[in-house]
């Protein structure tokens, strides 16, 4: 990118509100796991699924905010050689080390301990896939991997293939995604696919919640927001709608059209009121949001512990589930500060060439035997080599 380009492209805002947002819906998504275990495992009245589906809008929320993110990063990236490796490469980086080495704890687990895991398939294919984050059926029937939250990561991948793709065509990634998507989920739909082969189920309307983020980059990079009393009202009606719109029914196309709309509304807010709130957000709520991704990976592995905070004292279910989050929320910001973050650097290190190393100036190397010829102003060469 030229220096003239520079000076054109739109600044990439700093969005604090969204890193704050992180931790909220990675929050929502313990909080729904949490009445999961006490159902399961604490007596709850109850069936496997009958647990605070609310919490599942978290989920909904990440993938609009990964749409935001990932426009964001690469606005100013332009359609060459190797882009679609190079963002690839990044994704891989962030992403697959720590789902993995989750992973592999949750299958050491089981092993250890048969007894906590109340629903694992160890055969080798379910192992094979669920490492390679490609959706099927496990031996219960269920669309999950080892790890059962690792599902949104396949969905993530998927997102992050066709993002890539359409980057290095060099095609307008909101019109060209929305477009794609509605085909994906046009055929499956029409012609049912996902009924015969589970990775259709990826042809979801889910992905249109990454076009929505997108779309939400577009308008921070023109400088478009909300009025702030607009701003705070959008996001307190996208949480309200999400509460309000029954969780499970009939119709889950609908459903996830109405979470996507929700997590849109709250995600536009937050990204409006940036230039109010960005400021006051404490440092460590920035924190929680940084740790969020360790949070969402690492929490199930406490909530599969319920019983011990019972032992521990935690006399109600609501309390050891109370217990069990604040546990999580700690173990994920000591797992951000010593496995996440110098893994990802370190692997970025060894994988990425430096930005510095790309852009070093190696000066003109000069006859070491021959004066300089005496030459006119007209002629001299430049002080600096033209990159």
């Amino acid at each position: 990118m030229t220096a003239a380009n520079a000076a054109r492209a739109p600044s990439v805002p700093t969005l604090v509100g969204i890193q704050a947002l992180r931790f909220v819906a990675a929050m929502l998504v313990v909080a729904m796991h949490g009445t999961q275990m006490a159902v399961e495992r604490l007596g709850v009245p109850g069936g496997r699924h009958d647990y605070w589906v609310y919490g599942s809008f978290g989920v909904h929320i990440f993938f609009v905010i990964s749409g935001v993110v990932m426009a964001l990063s690469t606005h100013d990236w332009k359609p060459e050689p190797g882009v679609f490796k190079r963002f690839m490469q990044r994704r891989v980086i962030r992403i697959l080390p720590m789902y993995w080495i989750a992973t592999t704890l949750k299958l050491a687990a089981v092993l250890a301990v048969p007894a906590a895991a109340l629903h694992a398939d160890l055969s080798f294919g379910h192992l094979a896939l669920s490492y390679l984050l490609i959706p099927h059926l496990d031996a219960f029937g269920e669309p999950f991997p080892l790890l059962g939250v690792g599902w949104t990561l396949s969905f993530e991948f998927f997102f992050y293939f066709v993002f890539s793709a359409l980057l290095a065509l060099g095609w307008p990634r909101i019109a060209a995604s929305v477009a794609l998507f509605g085909v994906f989920n046009a055929l499956n739909q029409g012609l049912d696919l996902e009924a015969s082969v589970t990775f259709f189920r990826l042809f979801s309307p889910l992905l249109f919640e990454f076009s929505a983020g997108m779309l939400i980059a577009k308008l921070c990079l023109r400088g478009w927001r909300l009025p702030l009393p607009a701003g705070v009202a959008v996001i307190a009606l996208g949480f309200w709608g999400a509460s309000a719109w029954p969780a499970f029914f009939a119709d889950d196309f609908v459903h996830n059209l109405m979470y996507g709309l929700a997590g849109f509304a709250v995600v536009l807010g937050v990204t409006s009121i940036e230039g109010t709130v960005g400021s006051r957000i404490p440092r460590w709520l920035r924190t929680l949001g940084d740790a969020s991704f360790a949070l969402y990976l690492f929490h199930p592995f406490v909530m599969a512990a319920g019983a011990v905070f019972v032992k521990l004292g935690a006399r109600t279910p609501a309390l050891a589930v109370t217990a069990a989050s604040v546990v999580s929320v700690l173990a994920s910001v000591a797992i951000y500060r010593l496995v996440e973050q110098p893994l990802t650097n370190w692997l970025r290190r060894i994988v990425e060439p430096r930005r510095a190393e790309l852009r070093r100036v190696v000066p003109p190397i000069q006859p070491p035997t021959k004066p300089p010829v005496a030459r006119s102003d007209a002629n001299a060469a430049p002080d600096t080599p033209r990159l």
